[in-house]
């Protein structure tokens, strides 16, 4: 009986310490959280409708906590977390800097797609694919290349005007499954955590995608597999690297922008032209391209990847504390006010 009572009284206790210690550390971040500003309302009620304005109206607030907050941070209320802005070019270089199990870009990425709901925690717990665009793909880009010009030169012949692509299927398989997965997440961000497992099952449409993709992929993955059973890891005629047959984005909003501006065709189509002429198509060639790497660079600020309201995403899986001593709590974010940054006329 004495054990028993023990027994329940030492539990008690760690029960207790428990209960404070999650008080405590809750206050504590609250009071780290408090000495960043806000932008929209910040009640433990009202900071709800903030989310709901920033999926309406999100451009506008981030500019106003620019405006206000240039060269600090601001922060913007999520549905669980608050998401702290950075609107400043050294703490940019600070976030740059900061390693991977301080501040997350991976587990920063599952958040914003929702990826356990929309594409399946199996990426997430192991995502392979970033070692193979890292290493594989990145050393055989010079290999790609003949493979891009001949896909570049048949995707104009198609659809320049359109007509059916390749495997109009497979293609347009992979556009609907980014936008799917992009359309979730946005929806799945306004759930709050206890409801996004049942939401997700009703609006993923990931398993009917993925049998899809077998049709077209499982004939050459076998293929493969057999090959390296067969001849090992080393057989002969491996490719070297993955054929990617997508449009890129940034290549699209490039002809966009070239298509809005023929006056500058001339003098890109000249650089170009005796790049090839005196080194040939090659991944040294095209870092002597600096006109046509300056033109995509001002197309990305402005259309591209400049136009998004906040990059640079990350997932603080440590308190992390920037230089100005201001602390952002474990399981908040921090992105960049990418937008405002590379629009702002006295930066």
């Amino acid at each position: 009986m004495d054990n028993e009572r023990l027994l329940v009284s030492t539990f008690g206790v760690f029960a207790a310490a428990y209960v404070i210690s999650n008080l405590y550390r809750t206050w504590v971040e609250r009071r780290q959280l408090d000495k960043i500003p806000t932008v929209g309302p910040s009640g433990a009620l009202s900071s709800y409708l903030g989310v709901y304005n920033l999926v309406f109206n999100g451009r506008d607030m981030i500019q106003k906590g620019y405006n206000k907050y240039r060269g600090g941070m601001f922060k913007i209320p999520g549905i669980s977390k608050w998401t702290i802005v950075v609107a400043g070019p050294n703490m940019v270089d600070e976030l740059r800097r900061a390693p991977d199990d301080l501040l997350s870009s991976m587990e920063a990425a599952a958040d914003l797609i929702q990826m356990d709901y929309t594409i399946g925690p199996e990426i997430r717990l192991d995502p392979y694919h970033v070692a193979i665009v890292q290493s594989s793909l990145t050393r055989n880009l010079v290999e790609c290349f003949p493979d891009v010009q001949d896909e570049i030169a048949t995707a104009f012949a198609e659809h320049i005007p359109a007509t059916e692509g390749r495997n109009l299927d497979y293609r347009t398989l992979n556009i609907d499954f980014t936008m799917n997965v992009v359309k979730a997440a946005i929806i799945l961000n306004l759930f709050p955590n206890f409801l996004k497992p049942l939401a997700g099952r009703l609006l993923t449409k990931v398993p009917s995608s993925i049998k899809r993709a077998m049709m077209h992929l499982e004939p050459t993955i076998n293929e493969r597999l057999r090959q390296e059973e067969e001849h090992g890891k080393d057989w002969p005629g491996k490719p070297a690297s993955l054929r990617h047959d997508s449009p890129l984005t940034t290549f699209t909003q490039v002809l966009f922008d070239l298509a809005a501006r023929p006056s500058y065709v001339a003098a890109l189509r000249e650089e170009v032209e005796g790049v090839i002429r005196e080194e040939g198509l090659t991944k040294v060639s095209l870092q002597k391209m600096r006109k046509l790497d300056s033109f995509i660079k001002e197309s990305q600020r402005f259309g591209g990847g400049g136009a998004r309201m906040v990059t640079m995403h990350r997932k603080v899986m440590k308190d992390f504390t920037f230089s100005d001593g201001t602390v952002v709590p474990k399981g908040h974010s921090i992105a960049v006010a990418n937008f405002a940054l590379h629009h702002d006329q006295v930066s």
